[in-house]
């Protein structure tokens, strides 16, 4: 084959490489996301108190260490996974994206953990202004 014409093929054959790695891996992203929001939807059915915004609001504060502990614990890896999908994503392909939704309402459900210090100031702020964007603007934060 002549050189000219190899040089062509091989740089076509490179491009679909990387078209096909890029598509490869954003479709393993979206997977292993869904895979994290089965979880939470797991421990839920199997706390449906978690549910409950207004449950939560009165775990934060509960007598009972082992209710507060492991509202704690489970309101931490929400706001985690939604951290993590924020640093994956991005704001732009969030909200195009079936986690939007599920987002909010997340953040919605377990804001007032979110809100308490030293929770607020453990997580990104570009996160914050995304998810609670009054509250951004009110606590400054």
């Amino acid at each position: 084959m002549e050189p000219w014409i190899s040089i062509p093929i091989s740089l076509l054959a490179l491009g679909i490489s990387i078209w096909t790695w890029k598509s490869t891996h954003k479709v393993g992203r979206y997977e292993k996301a869904d895979e994290l929001l089965l979880e939470i939807h797991k421990i839920e059915l199997e706390h449906p108190e978690f549910h409950n915004p207004e449950w939560c609001k009165q775990a934060l504060n509960h007598n009972d260490l082992k209710i507060r502990g492991s509202y704690d614990v489970f309101a931490c890896i929400v706001w985690n996974f939604l951290e993590t999908l924020y640093n994956r994503f991005g704001e732009k392909d969030l909200r195009k994206s079936a986690f939007y939704p599920a987002m909010k309402e997340l953040s919605r459900q377990h804001r007032e953990w979110f809100l308490k210090e030293p929770n607020v100031s453990s997580y990104n702020r570009q996160l914050i202004k995304f998810l609670l964007p009054k509250e951004s603007g009110n606590k400054g934060i």
